[in-house]
């Protein structure tokens, strides 16, 4: 395997476990109980905002597990880090940057499965990941700073922000994008996950039950 290809794979696979991993889980509880739920709006509202908690609280542990694994790991091997303040607040940002990107695409595919069914939901989702992924390594001109900035997929990816406190931090030399901060990926990933979750809502109401697997 090329070297190169290493870091983008490190990147994805977690990504795309969880989103195969969680791509059904609205619609296993679906068929379950979609005649004794979804028979009143009020109920299916309630059903739908206690599946976005699990399912919330399912990928938020998910991404702790996995980036604490990889932090004791790298205290072991001999990580240093030059501020114990900034590692941690590093640490959180990784998670909750994470975190959000995954939920998007993981509550869109699991809203997705009440159109479909859950496999085809799946697949269009990994379709539109994977074509915000390649934002990452493929060349589009002067207009992809932007594009970046404006990706769901790649808002995660630290060393493209420029906070002051990350700059000492980037060992690979690579320029950070201007004004790419933080605050600037928190927001862009709560607006889509806001779009998400009203579509999700409008769904839910009008859903009829039927078996689409």
């Amino acid at each position: 395997m090329n070297i190169w290809l290493t870091p983008y794979l490190l990147y994805a696979v977690p990504k795309l476990y969880v989103l195969f991993e969680m791509g059904n889980f609205f619609y296993e509880d679906f068929i379950i109980c979609s005649v004794y739920v979804f028979t009143r709006k009020e109920s299916r509202l309630f059903w739908f905002i206690k599946k976005l908690g699990n399912i919330s609280k399912y990928v938020f542990g998910y991404y702790t597990g996995v980036i604490v694994s990889v932090v004791v790991v790298g205290i072991i091997r001999g990580l240093k880090t030059r501020s114990f303040s900034d590692f941690v607040f590093i640490i959180i940002s990784v998670i909750i940057l994470n975190f959000l990107s995954s939920l998007i695409f993981v509550l869109l595919t699991n809203v997705l499965s009440l159109y479909s069914n859950s496999r085809l939901s799946i697949l269009y989702s990994v379709l539109v990941w994977t074509v915000c992924f390649l934002q990452a390594f493929v060349y589009i001109g002067n207009i992809q700073p932007l594009l970046i900035k404006l990706n769901p997929v790649l808002q995660p990816v630290i060393i493209w922000h420029d906070n002051y406190f990350l700059k000492k931090y980037n060992v690979f030399e690579i320029e950070p994008i201007h004004t790419f901060d933080m605050l600037w990926s928190l927001l862009v990933l709560c607006i889509y996950l806001l779009g998400i979750i009203l579509f999700g809502v409008r769904v839910i109401k009008t859903i009829e039950i039927t078996d689409r697997d």
